[in-house]
């Protein structure tokens, strides 16, 4: 349920985001996912699963944007 908010408040921010494949990325690296996630839960913040998904989200960015010839960077 989570990542399905996770997926609908991204894409409400932009559009792309229903497009891309952040739950496809999450099952390849579902040992990470839940290493963050447990981790965050000995620590007491949030901030190693943000440092997870961001890096996740710009991995797939990085794949749109090749896939689509966008020479940006």
């Amino acid at each position: 349920m989570a990542r399905l908010w996770h997926t609908a408040i991204l894409s409400k921010w932009k559009q792309i985001f229903e497009y891309i494949p952040i739950e496809s990325q999450i099952e390849t690296f579902q040992d990470e996912y839940y290493d963050a996630i447990a981790k965050c839960h000995v620590d007491g913040t949030s901030t190693g699963f943000i440092e997870f998904m961001l890096a996740q989200i710009d991995k797939i960015l990085d794949e749109v944007s090749v896939q689509f010839g966008d020479d940006s960077g």
